[in-house]
């Protein structure tokens, strides 16, 4: 039986997040152990040098917090990427399963969040600090930095908004009877019990 389109679209995209899920994790850990080993130089860099610099940093000094977390973003992600390419290739899969994986990802990703608040104000911080971008002619600095905290802090938000609607879009794939039917175990035939 051929997999329908939306499951194999939704498959790739649990083994995607699975796979940032634990490579922020492992990013995390690493950071935890030794800051200096992910660390980046920030002079004369960009944005995303100052932001990469100002999570490591945040990252290292709340190892209590970021360490488990961390650990638990590796191992669920991983068990999605095994869970999604099982299901794209050996075909049988637990649907229950999946979707139980699915939803401690999803969890995860919340109760991460709302954990790392320090982390993100850091990031913020550091962003704001740096001054690498300019406010227009004709604008203060102090209402240019306001509007960039706030535009900072909602690309925050809509991330995880992105990444818990695209995880609840796979399980409701996985939810559907065609994906069950082409996922479920084939029962043994009579004869081969």
């Amino acid at each position: 039986m051929r997999r329908p389109v939306y499951l194999v679209i939704a498959l790739v995209a649990m083994w995607l997040i699975g796979m940032n899920a634990a490579a922020e994790g492992y990013v995390a850990v690493r950071a935890v152990h030794n800051p200096l080993s992910t660390a980046t130089s920030v002079l004369g860099g960009d944005r995303s040098e100052v932001v990469v610099s100002a999570f490591i940093e945040a990252i290292s000094k709340h190892p209590h917090v970021n360490l488990p977390l961390g650990i638990a973003q590796i191992l669920l992600g991983g068990l999605m990427v095994l869970v999604s390419i099982k299901a794209l290739v050996g075909r049988h899969a637990s649907t229950s399963f999946a979707l139980q994986v699915v939803a401690a990802n999803a969890l995860l990703m919340v109760v991460g969040y709302a954990l790392q608040l320090p982390v993100r104000g850091g990031i913020v911080n550091a962003v704001v600090a740096s001054g690498i971008a300019k406010p227009p002619d004709g604008m203060t600095l102090a209402h240019f930095q306001r509007i960039e905290r706030i535009q900072l802090w909602w690309s925050f938000r809509l991330g995880l908004a992105m990444k818990v609607s695209a995880l609840a879009l796979c399980a409701f794939a996985l939810t559907r009877r065609s994906a069950r039917r082409v996922l479920a175990p084939v029962e043994p035939h009579p004869e081969e019990r």
